[in-house]
């Protein structure tokens, strides 16, 4: 069941006699390839979640994480967060790699309303788009959440397809809209440039 490794070095030394002299040295290596296969499969395990986008999924049910974990983390990085000041928490460690938050209303301490006004104070991660899943069924609530910079409100119980579908299409539509700020910005500067050196 158990293999080893050796690291053998063989030497030539001559002839004597029409006979070949070699010398053979013999290494056990086993433990360096151990670690070697090791580093490796976290390596490749590091390499694959860089190519994913994270998700930071902000609920205090265990039961919904779960739920929600296992609709995204074929594609994505999944996230968890129990509470809002947790989440506020990872967004600041983390705030280039997450590229959307799936946020709760009703959590103990801090609510999903009181989560966003805390994030969208925060400059490095105010842009990040928001989608609330909440069991709150109330068409006033989603208009107001709305209004307040949430991207999307989604109600539980969820179909997974559809809130898979609502998270890429606020993903495209976030990427396009930093590509389009880029370029606006991009063609801004150089125009201003053109004028100062135009005024010159």
């Amino acid at each position: 069941g158990s293999c080893e490794w050796y690291l053998i070095r063989l030497f030539y030394l001559g002839e004597i006699k029409q006979a070949g002299l070699v010398s053979a040295t013999f290494l056990n290596v086993t433990s360096e390839k151990l670690l070697e296969e090791e580093l490796n499969t976290v390596f490749e395990s590091i390499k694959e979640e860089t190519k994913k986008e994270s998700i930071l999924v902000i609920d205090d049910s265990e039961l919904s994480q779960e739920l929600i974990q296992n609709v995204f983390q074929e594609d994505y990085n999944v996230i968890l967060a129990s509470t809002g000041e947790e989440g506020l928490n990872i967004l600041r460690k983390k705030e280039k790699n997450i590229a959307l938050v799936l946020l709760d209303m009703i959590m103990p301490h801090m609510g999903g309303q009181e989560f966003l006004s805390y994030k969208n104070q925060i400059k490095e991660v105010a842009d990040i788009p928001v989608i609330v899943i909440s069991a709150q069924d109330n068409e006033d609530i989603q208009i107001h959440m709305l209004e307040n910079g949430v991207n999307d409100y989604v109600t539980k119980p969820f179909i997974p397809a559809v809130l898979k579908q609502r998270v890429k299409n606020v993903l495209e539509y976030n990427s396009r809209f930093r590509s389009m700020l880029y370029e606006y910005r991009s063609v801004n500067e150089t125009q201003k440039k053109n004028l100062y050196e135009t005024d010159k």
